[in-house]
């Protein structure tokens, strides 16, 4: 049997036939599956909003909710615990600067500059955990602040026992400014009762200083009143009256004006009165005795049992005699 050579017509033919064949399609897996809406939100949340660790939270933790016990829940998982653990690390760094801070107001007895460093603490990083933390913090300074104003007060105390009422008012207004609001209210109100009592000694004070300037003044004033110069003893007063300002003195001075003013109207209706006397009507003026005859020309007319008609000059007359 001839050997069948290489370019064995019937092989060569296959061959032509099987180059001509379509190539057959590469196999196709599984269509990977979609990733479900919260998840992806939650991540471009996450992009998006670097800082915003408490939003992320929130968006990875509703993905927990949803998908409990599948795939996304543990992607959900990892996110909150590396947000949270970025959390505590950046929190604890910026309380650590804030307390640094306080630390040193403290040591100056500076209470209300460590109360507002500790208010510093980003609103951002706050949780119930580092809240906790801040409050804690709070209320050392607070208790800090308690223990000065303890023996500050015992110094208050006893300069106000000493008399040293101002020295008091300033100690008690230092404490106030601590930035504790219990602490201020009680001193306020010890404040309150220093400077009423301070007050209350620096009028009686004054009130010692004006009367010895006023009983100078009243000695002027008695010499125009001696002499009957009423006009120019009001005057005086009224002068004199502009430099005084307790109301002790005052009242004192509005008296002594009344007085005046009673005097000089009493004096010069002193003619009007006499012409209300009935003539014949006795009547004693200084040594003069005898029966009213009336006015004449400025004088009284008195007639005397002698039946002599005795003029009195009315100028002449004393306050008493007037009066009368």
């Amino acid at each position: 049997v001839p050997e069948v050579a290489s370019g064995d017509p019937g092989t060569n033919a296959d061959s032509a036939a099987n180059a001509d064949a379509p190539e057959p399609a590469p196999e196709v897996g599984p269509e990977p599956s979609s990733t479900p809406e919260p998840v992806k939100a939650a991540l471009e949340f996450q992009k998006e909003n670097p800082d915003d660790l408490e939003g992320q939270l929130e968006r990875f933790q509703a993905v927990l909710t949803l998908f409990e016990g599948k795939p996304p829940a543990e992607l959900a998982r990892q996110s909150i615990a590396e947000i949270e653990k970025r959390w505590d690390a950046e929190a604890s760094k910026v309380l650590a600067q804030i307390v640094e801070q306080v630390d040193k107001a403290l040591d100056g007895a500076e209470f209300a500059l460590a109360l507002t460093e500790l208010k510093k603490f980003p609103t951002a990083l706050r949780n119930a955990k580092w809240d906790k933390q801040v409050e804690e913090l709070n209320a050392q300074v607070a208790g800090a602040a308690n223990k000065a104003f303890e023996k500050l007060e015992v110094q208050a105390m006893d300069a106000a026992d000493k008399g040293e009422l101002q020295a008091a008012i300033d100690l008690y207004t230092k404490a106030a400014a601590y930035g504790v609001a219990e602490i201020k209210a009680r001193a306020d109100e010890s404040i309150a009762t220093l400077k009423e009592a301070l007050a209350e000694r620096q009028s009686a004070a004054a009130v010692l200083a004006e009367r010895g300037t006023y009983l100078r003044h009243w000695m002027g004033l008695a010499s125009f009143i001696t002499k009957r110069e009423y006009q120019k003893a009001l005057a005086l007063h009224a002068r004199a009256k502009l430099g005084y300002k307790t109301e002790e003195t005052l009242a004192e001075f509005q008296k002594e004006e009344d007085d005046i003013n009673l005097l000089l109207g009493l004096f010069s209706k002193v003619e009007e009165g006499l012409l209300t006397y009935k003539k014949g009507k006795f009547i004693i003026l200084g040594n003069l005795k005898g029966t009213f005859e009336g006015v004449e020309n400025g004088k009284v007319l008195i007639k005397s049992k002698e039946g002599i008609v005795l003029p009195k000059s009315l100028d002449r007359l004393s306050d008493t005699e007037k009066l009368r």
